[in-house]
């Protein structure tokens, strides 16, 4: 009763604490100098019973009905214009002050001790913006009947199916917060700054994804408006029907904890969808509670051990660049390092990133001499044609002969990998990439309505299309002069696209931003229309999922798994040449104009359901359960199956590594290495 103002305790307590302050006085002595006030609970509730009339509404008619509504919007109307709270309790009274001026009175009262639960949910719901959901029980719910008043232990005076017609008049269109756009499943709760978020789901993990979608949306309210939640303050609370409360994570017992090294030459501070993958990747692993940590080589002066987000370790070794971000392909330089950080960090899972990565191989196959299980991830596509492609395609084969397992991003992908690689095709799962889309949001009011933007976000070499880049911007710019271009990215081919800038004098309508952090992505993407990819190979374009995910149109070549991307309606796919991207830039351009476009918010929620880095990991998760069943092979089994890759000098390779990790054993023996303790936060 302490939190009710109706109580005499609470008054009380509030007279302490001023006397207090007042008086410069502890608790002790202000609370001898006033006195317990000594009543019981009855007491006080029958003082605060209020004496409802009932009302005869047998003969009631539409225009009495009319008028009843009209006295409460005017009383309504009169206390917002002097800035009243209007709770429960208060319309309740203007409820009963215009029904008393216009029904006629029964003879028997009824006594309510408080206001029925219907009227204020009504209420309230009709004050909130349409996109929140508000509710407030004062009541049980089963209070309310959905008959008379003649029912037997009915607390209103009036049917649900009146009250509706009563509160019929509040507009819909009242004033709110309306850009907190959170689902109507959820309902929220406001008190001056206290928030409470209330979400029904069938299972906990259903009402854990959508409280979780809930708090990222009320986080970017909240940032726009300069306000932030405190952790400290904030709890969850889990309602539910069972004896024994549901476990909100997988027991131990029933669930595996992996230790995972993910190896590559490319990771952050280095930009690409192959470090954003495996940083994503990581910290969705570390958050299903598995420990990872990553290898790659220096970036300038950053070599050694460091920390990022979730206290995902990253190992920077101090190999030296040979080519493009990779490190010389020695394979027995670094055993002795590699060899000591998957002993230090107790690794079980070596997964390595990309068929360039000369590290990612390096790391596998030591880590498989060594008894570990190996996975490993193409994000790439290649052809069999050319040298380059040869040479790659065999020493990609070499390298998985033993891998337990591989992951390609697209089905596209799986096939070519399973060509050019002669991996099996049982031993190779799709998982595709995926995109934070609560952080690639819509923003139209970004937009500039008289031009029409076209946005190009990619790194400029060969395979990315800079050169059709450049033809289809010297045809567009000339025949559409509403039409503008923000290229955002840097590479070998910049010079074509400021050769053609300048040449044709498109100063105007190209803009050329250089290098971009990927925190500076989503700003470029919003700002534009249309997302145009020209790539001539891509196993999985992340770029057109972030922009699709800003509520862009997306047109791309149809080349590699991009097909498998993005559905029809929220892609225009052309063959990859000049003529056919032109064509499907202006179907796009006549799309916009005439308004055929899907809702920026309403592609941002197809994406969201489509790809989430927490399914990803989940996934992956199975592909690591899978290949512990593996049994290890021995030393003389390994060298039969690279005997199959049909190059016999690899042999050689394979067993001085073996001789150097048995001669690293007897000079720094095993148990003499320290292992390293896990970080807890």
């Amino acid at each position: 009763m302490a939190n009710s103002k109706a109580c005499p305790e609470f008054n009380r307590q509030k007279s302490i604490k001023v006397h207090m302050a007042e008086k410069c006085v502890s608790y002790a002595e202000a609370n001898k100098e006033i006195p317990t006030s000594y009543k019981s609970y009855s007491e006080v509730s029958k003082e605060n019973i209020k004496l409802l009339p009932r009302y005869n509404l047998n003969n009631v008619t539409s225009e009495t009905w009319e008028q009843f509504s009209n006295k409460v919007d005017t009383k309504l109307l009169q206390l917002l214009s002097n800035d009243a709270l209007i709770d429960a309790p208060v319309f309740t009274d203007v409820l009963i002050e215009s029904a008393n001026e216009i029904f006629p009175v029964k003879n028997e009262p009824s006594h309510i001790p408080s206001p029925p639960c219907s009227i204020a949910n009504d209420f309230l719901d009709k004050l909130a913006p349409p996109t929140v959901n508000i509710n407030i029980n004062l009541l049980d719910k089963n209070s309310i009947a959905d008959e008379h008043d003649e029912s037997p232990g009915l607390n209103s005076s009036f049917s649900k199916t009146e009250l509706k017609n009563v509160l019929s008049y509040v507009s819909d269109s009242a004033p709110g917060p309306d850009d907190l756009a959170i689902d109507k499943n959820v309902d929220v709760l406001q008190y001056a700054d206290d928030l409470l978020l209330y979400i029904k789901g069938n299972n906990i993990d259903d009402a854990s994804s959508k409280l979780t979608e809930s708090l990222c949306y009320l986080k970017r309210w909240l940032d726009n408006h300069g306000l932030d939640l405190s952790p400290s303050k904030s709890s969850v609370v889990l309602f539910h029907r069972m004896r024994r409360a549901p476990l909100l994570q997988e027991p131990a017992r029933n669930k595996k904890r992996h230790v995972v090294c993910m190896a590559s030459d490319f990771f952050y501070p280095n930009t690409g969808g192959v470090e954003e993958h495996i940083y994503n990747l990581s910290q969705c692993l570390i958050k299903r509670g598995h420990k990872v940590v990553v290898i790659t080589h220096c970036y300038g002066d950053r070599v050694g051990v460091r920390y990022l987000t979730g206290g995902l370790k990253v190992y920077y070794l101090p190999i030296r660049v040979f080519y493009s971000q990779c490190a010389l392909p020695t394979m027995i330089c670094n055993i002795a390092i590699v060899r000591y950080i998957l002993i230090r960090e107790c690794i079980e899972i070596v997964h390595g990133h990309s068929a360039f990565s000369v590290l990612a191989h390096e790391v596998s196959i030591i880590g498989k001499l060594m008894g570990l299980k190996t996975v490993f991830t193409d994000h790439s596509l290649f052809g069999f044609a050319d040298m380059s492609a040869v040479l790659t395609n065999k020493y990609l084969q070499m390298c998985l002969c033993e891998c337990d397992h591989c992951i390609c991003v697209s089905h596209t992908g799986k096939e070519n990998t399973v060509l050019r690689a002669k991996v099996q095709a049982h031993k190779v799962s799709v998982i595709p990439n995926a995109v934070d889309a609560y952080t690639f949001t819509p923003d139209p009011s970004q937009r500039d309505p008289n031009v029409i933007t076209i946005v190009i976000v990619s790194r400029l070499v060969y395979r990315k299309g800079v050169d059709l880049m450049a033809a289809v911007i010297a045809e567009m710019c000339p025949r559409y002069p509403n039409v503008r271009f923000i290229v955002g990215g840097d590479g070998p081919k910049m010079w074509l696209l400021q050769e053609v800038r300048e040449q044709k004098g498109f100063q105007h309508c190209v803009t050329l931003l250089g290098s971009l952090k990927h925190c500076e992505v989503r700003d470029v993407l919003v700002k534009g229309d249309i997302f145009l990819n020209t790539s001539l190979t891509e196993a999985y374009c992340m770029a057109i999922v972030e922009a699709a995910s800003c509520g862009l149109k997306v047109v791309s070549t149809k080349v590699g798994g991009i097909p498998e991307v993005l559905p029809e309606s929220m892609i225009y796919l052309t063959e990859p040449n000049v003529t056919s991207i032109v064509a499907g830039i202006e179907l796009a351009i006549k799309d916009l104009k005439e308004n055929k476009i899907l809702c920026p918010y309403e592609c941002n929620k197809r994406v969201r359901k489509m790809y989430n880095w927490m399914d990803i990991a989940r996934r992956t998760e199975i592909v690591y359960n899978r290949i512990l069943l593996n049994k290890n092979k021995s030393l003389g089994q390994q060298l039969k199956t690279y005997l199959s890759c049909g190059v016999w000098p690899f042999l050689l390779v394979i067993s001085l590594i073996y001789l150097l990790l048995q001669l690293a054993e007897k000079v720094y023996k095993r148990k003499h290495i320290d292992i390293a303790r896990d970080l807890k936060l």
